[in-house]
């Protein structure tokens, strides 16, 4: 009697025990809230697919969120496709109505960005590109419940996809939320999708990793037994292992065959092989196509057409009938016989597809080249107009356009630029691609593949692959005449060397180039840009001067990139007036209503509000960063090279919400690594180890600072880190360090005229001096940090000059100091101006107060220490607020500042503290603070009080 096979999935999990406990463990501390990313790898068949469904039933059983879906070799052609099979694995009724809601609206946004759609024709209200969409629905959904998001094969995930899932995989380790991922180790090389998304990101120590390997001979022995429900002997479980080489997948095949051919015998339940040496079981992948060529002529043409499809919906069984030529009653025997043979399945939705994608791949490998062609064309032929009015349908046809076409087919690449050109902006790394596919069919000679590459560079760029832009762009460069194309993609290859750091590969490929007039208004901004930056100023001002003087002469697009260098020059070399000029430019293109596109309009903003939070125009940077926010919605992908995000930052830290300032930061951070932008990722760090200093986190900033991330030749970089690094040693008390790392530094400063590190090397140096009661050269480094301010008009070295005048006596500057910050919102600012006049002697218990109230917003623990030991010296105690403020307020304490009048008028609106938080770019920690000293400055309880008062006009400074 021959024994009966049960499916490995139906059986004991063998040698996969403690790969599956490592996995429970992993989700168990998920149910406790915290966050997992976990990659299984091995070979097809290994068991990775087996193990996924243990956990996600484990998952389901204890409560979690799942959302899982599988790849396909297809999805690489179609943008968000992966993403998109995710989102629709659970059914909308395990969501409640607020999630389904979301999650309906993220669906509709995904199938806009497959086409490049208009986001406000297509969603409710505050759209953003996919991946921040789903990443902030996962988030709030795993606030709810514990998550858990699975994506097999993982390695044949489309490029968007993969990038938006990076992103959640990053966010995930602070939320209860377990992200696993599984793919085929031999489907891994150095350069695939997958590497440079999930792959990064594992190396980087966020992610666990699973490897799969194949059992042994012991184990091959156990599954086999309960394979087949009996014991095997000796012979019979070598014969599977050395068929098998243990690989689970394909011990299955083996017991399948060697049960047809009839070579399994059982006796006393024990299963032992039949020795026949004439007969052969087939092995691995034999052993699979065996299975299929058992069938009858309609189930092998069945399961042919459907290995290039590869996965069937309902709505395509017409499709299949007009590719196979079979008749519908035909098909259905075959679809049940092929179900019968565990060759395919149906998923919870209904479609058609392989029980396992090896099944798949080795059936469509079979296939000679002519027939992969056949049959992709003839499902291409079978859409209709109907089916190609929707995105996935349109991308689908033009795969199997792409997979039919030879060399030459005119076509097929007309259809293939079509779909790069729609997804350029919504999904530029999927139009890479496309790019890519249409320069295959293309002879190398063709009169369109130097602008293909150089527009597959931009892609590239707008995607954040900086590397795979220049790589392009520079074979882009070899080909192209002069002209817009040749100008754009330069340009591109110079922003892309930037934004990794390589200043001087940036400067040698500028020198490499004679320059057309339509180029060089461009790139020799761009070229002034570098020059200031590696220290030579005198030659960047001379460029700068020159550029402005022929940037009217250019297109508007030109003139939008032209003054965001200009403003970048400007602030380097401490013209302020020349930022403002550019700021100026950039921002009436960015409202100009006939000029440019959307996108150039969000670029031109973006950069206005960045020259602007850089310079500490804080006012102004906020309403400007208000008009890029308001633009976001309309746009596709925005913060190419991470500028926005350090936008956002600063001006968060001027405003001392530090808290929100830090979580933008780190998230920031960990996206420009993770995509190369080392360059503003420098700028973040240097930020946050400023915010660290200033907490007493010492230790931890200088762990930061160890290792530079931008070259030598960055001598504005590297002078800024050194700044840094002494501030370190001025708060640990090591101020012989201090002094000569600061007067090192700044000879060198005086050499290049760089402004930032000069205004901050004189006010380390007036802190230092103060700090070890040497007047004398502190005074004289204020008065050289003032003629600074006076020559720059710098507001952060104006701010700078009358801070060390403060700190050095000046009272009537530091109640200018404290006025000004006050109404302003430099929080920060104006704690320390609080501290100064307090230090005076000037109502040191409300002064004081006031500026460890506002050193507690910020979290300055460096600065809070130095407020309690100063009311110690007064005798003051600062935990009883009423004790301290005693003394009579001056006139203007009662006048609202501009963040308590945006406050006011908010709460009048009957805006919650979140929505406030959202518009005002706080944390909702931060605006409850702030509420609650608004009500105890103007002598109201609530938020009823604060409406009535501003409605009966009683507020000073407020006008209903």
């Amino acid at each position: 009697m021959s024994p009966s096979l049960r499916s490995p999935l139906e059986s004991n999990l063998v040698g996969r025990e403690t790969s599956l406990a490592s996995m429970f463990e992993d989700l168990g501390a998920v149910l406790e809230g915290a966050g997992r990313v976990c990659l299984i790898t091995g070979d097809a068949g290994v068991g990775k697919t087996h193990l996924l469904k243990l956990v996600i039933e484990e998952a389901r059983t204890r409560g979690c969120s799942v959302l899982s879906g599988r790849a396909h070799s297809y999805d690489r052609g179609i943008a968000y496709a992966s993403l998109r099979d995710q989102l629709t694995s659970a059914p909308m009724d395990e969501f409640n109505v607020e999630e389904r809601s979301e999650l309906e609206d993220l669906i509709v946004e995904v199938d806009a960005a497959m086409l490049g759609a208009s986001s406000v024709e297509m969603v409710k209200s505050d759209a953003r590109p996919p991946g921040h969409i789903i990443t902030r629905f996962l988030t709030g959904l795993s606030r709810r419940r514990p998550t858990v998001l699975v994506l097999d094969d993982a390695h044949l995930a489309d490029a968007e996809s993969l990038r938006a899932l990076s992103f959640i995989a990053r966010y995930s380790v602070s939320l209860p939320m377990y992200v696993v991922f599984s793919a085929r180790r031999d489907r891994l090389p150095a350069s695939c999708n997958f590497t440079e998304t999930i792959g990064r990101l594992i190396d980087t120590g966020l992610g666990g990793v699973i490897e799969l390997e194949p059992l042994g001979p012991s184990e091959t022995n156990t599954l086999v037994a309960s394979i087949l429900s009996t014991d095997s002997d000796e012979e019979l479980a070598a014969y599977v292992f050395e068929q098998s080489r243990g690989n689970p997948l394909f011990i299955q095949e083996v017991l399948r065959a060697l049960k047809e051919l009839g070579c399994l015998g059982r006796t006393n339940n024990k299963s032992y092989l039949i020795a026949t040496p004439d007969i052969q079981a087939p092995s691995g992948r034999e052993g699979l196509l065996r299975r299929v060529f058992q069938q009858d002529r309609a189930g092998l043409a069945l399961a042919r057409t459907l290995s290039a499809f590869r996965r069937v919906r309902v709505d395509q069984m017409v499709t299949l009938e007009l590719v196979t030529g079979l008749s519908d009653s035909e098909i259905m025997g075959a679809l049940e016989s092929l179900v019968n043979a565990s060759i395919i399945t149906r998923d919870s939705s209904g479609r058609i597809e392989f029980v396992h994608p090896l099944m798949a791949e080795v059936l469509y490998n079979d296939l000679a080249p002519d027939e992969r062609r056949r049959l992709h064309s003839l499902i291409a032929a079978s859409f209709n107009d109907g089916q190609l009015s929707e995105p996935t349908d349109v991308l689908e046809w033009t795969m199997h356009l792409a997979e039919a076409a030879l060399p030459g087919d005119e076509f097929a690449i007309t259809a293939i630029l079509k779909a790069a050109l729609l997804t350029r902006n919504t999904a530029p790394l999927s139009a890479a691609a496309w790019f890519g596919r249409a320069l295959k069919l293309m002879p190398e000679s063709a009169s369109d593949t130097p602008v293909l590459l150089s527009r597959q560079a931009v892609a590239y760029w707008k995607g954040s692959r900086p590397e795979a832009a220049i790589e392009v762009g520079v074979r882009a460069l070899e080909k192209l005449p002069p002209g817009s194309h040749r100008t754009k993609v330069l340009a591109t290859v110079i922003n892309a060397n930037y934004s990794m750091g390589r200043y001087i590969d940036a400067l040698k490929t500028i020198e490499a180039e004679s320059l057309d007039a339509e180029a060089s208004t461009v790139i020799l901004a761009q070229q002034a840009q570098l020059l200031a930056h590696i220290g030579r100023t005198a030659d960047a001002t001379k460029q700068r001067d020159q550029v402005v003087a022929e940037a009217t002469k250019n297109s508007i697009d030109q003139q939008a990139i032209i003054f965001t260098y200009v403003g970048h020059v400007s602030e380097c070399i401490g013209d302020h007036r020349g930022t403002l000029m550019a700021v100026e430019k950039l921002t009436c293109l960015g409202e100009d209503q006939h000029g440019l596109g959307r996108s150039g309009k969000l670029s031109a903003l973006e950069s206005a509000a960045y020259l602007l939070a850089r310079s500490g125009s804080l006012f102004e940077a906020r309403q400007v960063f208000a008009k890029v926010t308001a633009l976001l919605p309309v746009t596709g992908y925005q913060d190419v090279g991470g500028q926005n995000i350090y936008t956002k930052a600063r001006i968060e830290y001027l405003m001392g919400a530090w808290d929100d300032a830090l979580a933008t930061i780190r998230s920031g951070a960990l996206r420009l690594d993770f995509e190369g932008l080392k360059n503003n990722m420098a700028w973040l760090r240097l930020l946050e180890a400023e915010i660290l200093t200033d907490r007493a986190q010492l230790l931890e900033a200088s762990d930061m600072l160890e290792s530079s991330l931008l070259p030598e030749e960055c001598v504005l970089y590297t002078i800024m880190r050194e700044v840094r690094r002494a501030n370190i040693a001025i708060s640990m008390g090591d101020y012989a360090e201090a002094e000569r790392v600061l007067t090192d530094n700044l000879a060198v400063v005086r050499d290049t005229g760089l402004a930032e590190p000069y205004r901050q090397l004189l006010a380390a140096l007036i802190d230092l001096y103060v700090a070890t009661n040497r007047k004398p050269l502190a005074v004289r480094y204020c008065q050289e940090l003032r003629d600074e301010a006076d020559r720059s008009a710098s507001p952060l070295t104006k701010y700078a000059a009358d801070m060390g005048d403060a700190a050095l006596g000046d009272h009537r500057v530091a109640e200018q100091l404290v006025e000004r910050c006050e109404a302003e919102g430099r929080h920060f600012l104006a704690a320390q101006a609080h501290f100064h006049l307090a230090s005076l002697g000037i109502e040191p218990g409300r002064n004081l107060f006031r500026s460890l109230e506002l050193f507690s917003v910020a979290g300055a623990v460096h600065w809070q220490r130095r407020t309690l030991s100063r009311s110690k010296e007064f005798g003051l105690s600062l935990a009883d607020p009423q004790r301290t403020i005693s003394v009579k307020a001056n006139k203007s304490s009662h006048i609202l500042t501009h963040t308590e009048i945006q406050l006011v008028r908010l709460t009048q609106q009957g805006l919650t503290n979140k929505q406030i938080a959202a518009v005002l770019h706080y944390s909702v920690k931060t605006i409850e603070v702030y509420l609650s000293r608004l009500y105890q400055k103007v002598g109201c309880h609530s938020r009823v009080e604060l409406v009535l008062a501003a409605e009966r006009g009683s507020l000073r400074g407020y006008e209903a």
